[in-house]
C-alpha cells in the first residue's frame, strides 16, 4: 500500500446528513378552501366559512347565507324568516320547530329551535343594538322551563330532551361590550351571542353570521 492510499483509508467517510438545526421547513397552511355548499330551498343557499387550521380549539365556522332581496330589506322580520328556514346558519345541527310563541301579554320568543343533541334553543333576535335583549331572552328561558308540561303537548311530534336546560341565542347586528361580558358570564342558561351583517351582492344579499 503506498502513502497515498494509506492517507486515504484513514480520512473519514463523508455522508450527507440532514441539518437537524433546520428542520425541512413546510409551507404554512392558511385557510382551508371551502368545501361544501347546501343548497337551500328558495333563493338562499349556505355555504361554510373557512376555517383556520393548527389550532388547537378552532372558533366554529358560520356559514353565509345568501338571500335574494336588497339590503335595506333585511329587517328584523326578514332575518327571522332567513332563519326560520336556515337556523343551522348559527350552529351545525340546529333546526326550528316554532316561531313566535306567545310567551308573556306582551312578549313572544322569536325563533324556538331545537340543537344536535335535541335540546331547546330560545333564539332571540333584535334588527339594532338593544341589551334589553337579554333580560327578554332569560325571562323566556324562565317561562320555557316552568311550562314544560304545556311544551311537551305542543310539540309532541318533536324529539325533544326536556331533561336537559334550554340554551339561549342571541342575534343581532351589534352587540354591547357589557351585554357580551354579561352573556359569557352567565353560566346557566348557556348563552351564546352572534352577530350578523349583510353584505349586497350580485345574486342578492349575503349575510353572515358570526360568534360575539
Amino acid at each position: 500500500m503506498t502513502a497515498e492510499q494509506a492517507s486515504e483509508a484513514q480520512e473519514p467517510t463523508r455522508h450527507s446528513q440532514p441539518n437537524s438545526l433546520h428542520p425541512e421547513k413546510r409551507p404554512a397552511s392558511g385557510m382551508e378552501d371551502v368545501v361544501h355548499v347546501f343548497q337551500l330551498p328558495g333563493d338562499a343557499t349556505i355555504s361554510p366559512a373557512a376555517v383556520p387550521s393548527g389550532r388547537e380549539h378552532a372558533v366554529p365556522s358560520h356559514p353565509i347565507v345568501t338571500v335574494a332581496c336588497p339590503a335595506a330589506a333585511l329587517g328584523k322580520e326578514e332575518i327571522i324568516q332567513l332563519l326560520n328556514a336556515n337556523t343551522a346558519a348559527l350552529e351545525s345541527g340546529l333546526r326550528a320547530i316554532d316561531r313566535a310563541v306567545p310567551c308573556d301579554p306582551s312578549r313572544t320568543i322569536d325563533l324556538l329551535a331545537v340543537d344536535s343533541l335535541n335540546q331547546l334553543v330560545v333564539i332571540a333576535l333584535e334588527a339594532a343594538l338593544d341589551d334589553g335583549m337579554l333580560l327578554w331572552a332569560i325571562s323566556q328561558y324562565d317561562w320555557i322551563v316552568r311550562h314544560v308540561p304545556i311544551l311537551r303537548k305542543l310539540y309532541q311530534g318533536q324529539v325533544i330532551n326536556f331533561s336537559s336546560q334550554p340554551r339561549i341565542f342571541l342575534v343581532a347586528p351589534e352587540f354591547s361590550q357589557q351585554l357580551t361580558c354579561a352573556a359569557h358570564r352567565i353560566q346557566s342558561p348557556r348563552i351564546g351571542c352572534y352577530r350578523y351583517r349583510a353584505v349586497a351582492v350580485p345574486s342578492g344579499t349575503a349575510v353572515l353570521f358570526e360568534g360575539a
